[in-house]
């Protein structure tokens, strides 16, 4: 398999790291002053390539809550996005471009994957997705969908199980050592109405508002797919499985895919939210069956046709 290393920079700068955590920079700095900075950046990060550390300041990060939906008094419906160091966020890009490159060029990023890659979004999820439900309708031949969320997703990823599968991808050398010191010793605190909270430390997840943080998300889950005979879509970290059941077997297939779910998920520390996952049943003659994740009956919704 391809290896993706980093050659060793012919310079080095010294203490540029620690030089680095008193200079505070606004993304307007940057991109009006980009054509001076530009040398001392590159000199910046080869060295921090090179040595497999970064600045203190640049795994910090102020959380901010972001409603998504539902009760607004309950904490469990916000989103917390971290705000990082610009300068992190420009060398991540860098990290981010060439891991994708790497990806794409191994064939390794699974086809059924359209979060955070080039020419996929989520339009392209559903296209494909309605395309073959539209087909079974109109062919009078019942599907059953299960939609599966995950538990804080991109903040229960293990450190250590992510260096794993990065490496199992091909990534070594001194570019897995940055993205371990990337995810390890970081530390956070909530802002809200102006107000900190005191530094808590972060000892799992990927940071959710990084540019790096989603593809190794991606990379994590990269495997999912493979533990089910169902078909599946995933965007990130919405994935559901479905198929068709017009016979006991396929209703039998649907919940031993379920079961690997479960499995796969037990494995890899990476919990569902099962009171968040739910069944939907289409076409004509759904016998609406029941799908459960452990012990847990899944919720069931019905799709008429219209």
């Amino acid at each position: 398999m391809r290896k993706l290393r980093l050659k060793r920079p012919r310079n080095h700068a010294n203490n540029c790291l620690e030089k680095c955590e008193l200079l505070l920079f606004h993304v307007c700095i940057l991109r009006e002053a980009a054509d001076p900075l530009s040398a001392i950046l590159a000199r910046i990060f080869r060295y921090s390539l090179d040595i497999g550390q970064l600045p203190t300041d640049w795994k910090a990060g102020d959380v901010v809550p972001i409603f998504k939906k539902g009760d607004k008094q309950s904490p469990a419906n916000y989103r917390p996005v971290s705000l990082t160091s610009v300068l992190c966020k420009v060398m991540e890009a860098i990290i981010r471009d060439r891991l994708m490159d790497h990806m794409i060029v191994t064939g390794q990023l699974h086809n059924a994957q359209h979060g955070f890659r080039p020419k996929r979004s989520c339009s392209s999820q559903l296209l494909a997705t309605l395309e073959e439900w539209s087909r079974a309708v109109e062919n009078d031949d019942p599907v059953d969908v299960i939609y599966c969320d995950f538990a804080k997703a991109f903040d229960s990823v293990p450190h250590k199980r992510l260096l794993r599968k990065l490496q199992d991808c091909g990534v070594g050398g001194r570019l897995l050592r940055w993205v371990e010191a990337f995810l390890t010793d970081r530390r956070q605190r909530v802002v809200l109405n102006g107000v900190k909270s005191a530094w808590a430390s972060v000892i799992s997840g990927v940071p959710q508002g990084s540019v790096l943080g989603p593809l190794l998300f991606v990379i994590f889950v990269n495997d999912l797919p493979d533990v089910v005979n169902s078909s599946v879509q995933l965007f990130a970290d919405d994935t559901k499985i479905y198929g068709p059941v017009s016979h006991a077997s396929g209703v039998e297939s649907l919940q031993s895919d379920l079961d690997a779910l479960v499995r796969w998920s037990a494995r890899w520390q990476l919990p569902f939210n099962i009171a968040k996952c739910h069944s939907l049943h289409i076409g004509p003659g759904n016998s609406r069956n029941v799908y459960a994740m452990g012990s847990v009956m899944l919720a069931q919704t019905l799709w008429r046709k219209t």
